[in-house]
């Protein structure tokens, strides 16, 4: 039972995985008939750069949002701030990963 459930696991990954890059690849080979391979992956390379630099940079400013914005208003230095915003604080891999999930979400 656990080896079919492995085979089926493994089979659903490469399909997903066959799936996605079908199109990039009939695409590549589209663009280097046409002598233009590397205009083509000049203008994917590129596309991703923008994005993943603009998930950083916003990522980056969510990030100080949450981190510093208490400290300035003082909301970090009472005892009884028990809520969200006193968790984030003294957990900052969690406040790191939850600018990166409210970025990527929006």
């Amino acid at each position: 039972m656990k080896l079919l459930f492995k085979l089926i696991a493994v089979l659903l990954i490469v399909g997903i995985f066959a799936y996605f890059t079908a199109e990039f690849l009939m695409e590549l080979w589209w663009f280097r008939s046409l002598d233009l391979g590397g205009y083509f992956v000049l203008r994917e390379t590129y596309d991703w750069l923008v994005k993943i630099g603009t998930t950083i940079l916003l990522t980056s400013l969510v990030y100080l949002n949450f981190s510093f914005i208490p400290r300035a208003l003082s909301l970090h230095q009472d005892a009884d701030n028990k809520g969200l915003l006193a968790f984030l604080q003294n957990h900052k891999k969690v406040l790191w990963l939850l600018s990166l999930l409210i970025v990527i979400r929006c």
